[in-house]
């Protein structure tokens, strides 16, 4: 749901890229919780890309994570 939404709405890829840029944390997690997901992942963003990482809800030793790591230009090109 991140990826097509940064990767079809420039709008939306723009105001997230830009809040990143400005080191707003909070406005750069409204954003992506708006895209629809229901699980918050870890945010991290440099002047390079952002990077999203979830984990399992399950509670255990072994956690699965996903990663997910876009470059600003791949989508803002």
């Amino acid at each position: 749901m991140i990826l097509n939404k940064i990767t079809t709405d420039r709008e939306f890829a723009r105001q997230v890229m830009t809040a990143a840029r400005e080191s707003d944390y909070q406005e750069v997690e409204r954003l992506i919780m708006r895209t629809g997901i229901t699980r918050r992942p870890k945010i991290w963003f440099n002047p390079d890309g952002i990077r999203f990482e979830f984990e399992s809800l399950i509670e255990q030793e072994h956690k699965s994570h996903l990663s997910l790591a876009v470059k600003w230009q791949k989508f803002m090109a």
